[in-house]
């Protein structure tokens, strides 16, 4: 999928929660795991 802005990307697939996984770029796949770790740790 074509993107320009990567958090603008990483918005849209954690609209689909856990029925989306980030595969490649590497990157953008680390970007995701972080911004999901830190929501994690707002509830923990």
């Amino acid at each position: 999928m074509p993107y320009a802005n990567p958090r603008e990307l990483l918005m849209d697939v954690q609209r689909y929660g856990a029925d989306a996984e980030i595969l490649a770029p590497a990157e953008l796949r680390e970007q995701m795991r972080g911004m999901l770790a830190a929501a994690l740790g707002r509830y923990g």
